[in-house]
């Protein structure tokens, strides 16, 4: 029996982090991503080493799992591709274009790719109140 237990602890170690390697994993994207996009003022983007968390206005935040990190030199811009699951253990594929610019870094979603994504210091998003 206490082989069994052994080898489903590996199982789900393997699982989880299979594929995904410290040394992938882009520093500067640790932390809050905002824009100053009109369309997408209510919303933002968060990066942990083990999430990545899509905050989408008033709903709830999207949250996937990182399973694996791709990185790849692009010129001036490292492209950053992230394949993460859901809750429901859904795949998804995530591409982003970062570069350290000399106000600091920005982040590019593959589509829209024409909205521009700052590294903000908050900690949090703001709570929109409307009025009455």
């Amino acid at each position: 029996m206490p082989v069994i237990g052994a080898i489903l602890i590996a199982c789900a170690f393997l699982t989880v982090h299979c594929g995904k390697t410290e040394d992938d994993f882009p520093e500067m994207l640790l932390g809050m991503w905002i824009t100053e996009a009109e369309r997408y003022q209510d919303r933002y983007i968060e990066f942990s080493r083990e999430m990545i968390i899509f905050g989408t206005g008033a709903g709830a935040p999207n949250i996937y799992f990182i399973r694996n990190v791709d990185r790849k030199q692009n010129g001036p811009e490292n492209e950053v591709t992230f394949v993460c699951t859901d809750t429901e253990d859904t795949e998804f594929v995530f591409l982003f274009h970062v570069e350290d610019g000399g106000d600091g870094p920005s982040l590019r979603l593959n589509n829209p790719r024409e909205v521009v994504w700052n590294k903000t210091t908050e900690p949090e998003m703001p709570i929109l109140v409307t009025p009455n």
